[in-house]
């Protein structure tokens, strides 16, 4: 199973965070007359400290020892595991997961791209376990999986309620065994049994080809530790090629480490770009990724595919890509996963997944739960994959080539020509017909009078789009200047709020409100923890900006 989580240093975080541990009884029982003994039990001490009283837990654990009926000794390992489980499980986040020992050495097993079972990505969303990604070139995807397939049922057992863990566990399987999933997919009357023969799994990290002379066609299929360094090869490999175009498809990618997507982005990104940004817990804390590395790509024209199948690390990319470069996205919805987890390693080698932030892309966007809508949305349709036609695919290729219609220069045609002599070392072409054109150096080839004129055309319409960008921008700040907001707060009985207000909570209620507003445009330099009127600065492009009463009223009571 391969879910979006973050690495640092070498592989993960590598916390001991488990003080339960097992060997001595004691006496314990709050409230009561009589102390309890409580076998196999040590540890109990801690919480205390942070008021916490688990007198309710203990009582529980006590009834079960004495209550409950088998012959067989309980196991109070599994005892405190399940509640651990339990734990995880009210926060109702399906990524903030325990592991016992066994599947936490299942889990690292998939980190290293090999193991045993059907090569498939699942999650959990709208509390259906389904398909995210059939992995390439696996026993799922040979049996007709596909992205989107909700799981109903894993052999004979229902998954309503199914912890991801869980089914991994019940499908996984030594090679050569089989487990039958029970799918239901859109379109579908009813739903399907399909039958899947379990093998070796080895996770490609990507190929590439040249399709039609000169088009790089990168499949990218996940972020493990090796694509990394697969992808430098390739990288190399194309530079040296007569591509001159990329098309990087990320479709059914379900994501991998973080790191390598900051690495691979570095490709394609000028240095020091940002990638992403991890908002913590506490909101006013970031972690911000840049890309790192030569730009050696960055020359190249290039489009992006994405689908339902593409999550985590690889819309990270692709929005990394769209909001740096105003890369194309071309197929259908990405999947939203877009929150961080770390893994933290207990003392018995058993591991939690733990969601400690989320994903934001450049421009401040929120990945989870919406995902990547692509600018050019194409369908393929199982007719289309009964036939092996890829309309998605060709559009991809029809749309990377466009980039350059009527030239003969491999250059980068910015929207924003003025912006071209700052990403680049540039020099002036004066042939007699570039005129002032800026183009990167060691890329120029002699301009026609066609490029020329074809070029002009598009400096045309970035002036005429910025113009119209510039006015809606005075419109919306105009419409903020001066406007009362108000959120409601619940207050203590000395008149304190319970929750303070960030600026996250006054952009939710502006977009409540109809406007849409970012967190990072919400200039609040410390959140508001009282009642009263408050004037917070809103920032827009092009140095704008307005001021809006934010007002704190109570909460009625009842």
């Amino acid at each position: 199973m391969f879910l979006g989580f973050k690495r640092n240093a070498l592989f993960l975080f590598l916390i001991l965070s488990l003080t339960a541990s097992f060997g001595f009884g004691f006496y314990i029982g709050k409230g009561q007359s009589t102390p309890v003994y409580l076998e196999g039990v040590s540890g109990t001490e801690f919480g205390k400290s942070l008021g916490v009283d688990f007198s309710l837990f203990w009582d529980a654990w006590r009834i079960v020892q004495e209550k409950f009926a088998t012959k067989e000794p309980l196991n109070v390992q599994n005892m405190v595991y399940g509640a651990i489980s339990g734990m995880l499980g009210s926060l109702d986040d399906p990524y903030t997961v325990f592991m016992n020992p066994e599947d936490a050495k299942k889990f690292f097993a998939d980190l290293e791209g090999s193991f045993e079972g059907v090569g498939m990505e699942i999650g959990i969303r709208q509390k259906q376990l389904q398909v995210i990604a059939p992995l390439e070139g696996t026993p799922a995807k040979m049996a007709g999986i596909r992205s989107g397939d909700r799981i109903i049922k894993i052999d004979d057992v229902v998954t309503e309620g199914m912890s991801v863990e869980k089914a991994v566990s019940l499908i996984r399987g030594p090679k050569d065994t089989s487990v039958t999933l029970t799918i239901f997919r859109e379109g579908w009357e009813e739903s399907k049994e399909i039958s899947i023969v379990r093998g070796v799994i080895v996770i490609p990290s990507l190929k590439w080809e040249l399709k039609d002379g000169n088009v790089a066609y990168i499949e990218l299929f996940h972020f493990s530790e090796k694509a990394g360094r697969d992808f430098r090869r390739a990288a190399q490999e194309i530079a040296a090629s007569p591509a001159k175009y990329i098309v990087l498809d990320m479709r059914n990618n379900p994501g991998g480490f973080l790191d390598v997507a900051v690495d691979i982005a570095g490709w394609f990104l000028e240095q020091g770009s940002l990638v992403v940004t991890e908002e913590l817990k506490d909101a006013s804390q970031q972690r911000v990724h840049q890309a790192r590395g030569t730009a050696r790509l960055l020359s190249y024209p290039l489009v992006v595919l994405i689908n339902e199948g593409s999550a985590s690390a690889s819309e990270i990319l692709a929005g990394a890509l769209r909001d740096d470069r105003g890369i194309l996205l071309v197929g259908k919805q990405s999947f939203g996963k877009g929150s961080v987890q770390e893994i933290q390693n207990l003392r018995d080698e058993s591991s939690m997944k733990v969601t400690v932030a989320k994903w934001l892309m450049p421009k401040g966007d929120v990945i989870q739960g919406v995902g990547l809508k692509p600018d050019l949305e194409i369908e393929n349709t199982p007719e289309d994959e009964d036939k092996e036609l890829d309309p998605q695919l060709d559009k991809a290729l029809e749309t990377v080539k466009n980039l350059l219609e009527n030239t003969d220069m491999k250059v980068i045609l910015l929207q924003d020509i003025e912006n071209v002599g700052k990403k680049f070392d540039v020099k002036e072409i004066a042939d007699g017909h570039a005129n002032n054109l800026l183009i990167p150096k060691g890329l120029a080839k002699p301009a026609t009078k066609e490029a020329l004129a074809w070029l002009e055309t598009q400096k045309e319409l970035a002036s005429k789009l910025a113009e119209e960008g510039l006015k809606k921008v005075q419109e919306v700040a105009s419409s903020l200047d001066d406007l009362e907001v108000n959120i409601t707060m619940k207050v203590g009985d000395e008149g304190q709020l319970f929750e303070s207000v960030n600026a996250q909570k006054i952009a939710d209620r502006l977009k409540e409100m109809g406007y849409a507003v970012a967190k990072n445009q919400i200039k609040l330099e410390q959140p508001i923890k009282d009642l009263g009127e408050f004037p917070v600065k809103v920032v827009f492009e092009h140095n704008l900006e307005a001021t809006i009463s934010v007002i704190i009223v109570e909460e009625a009571g009842e």
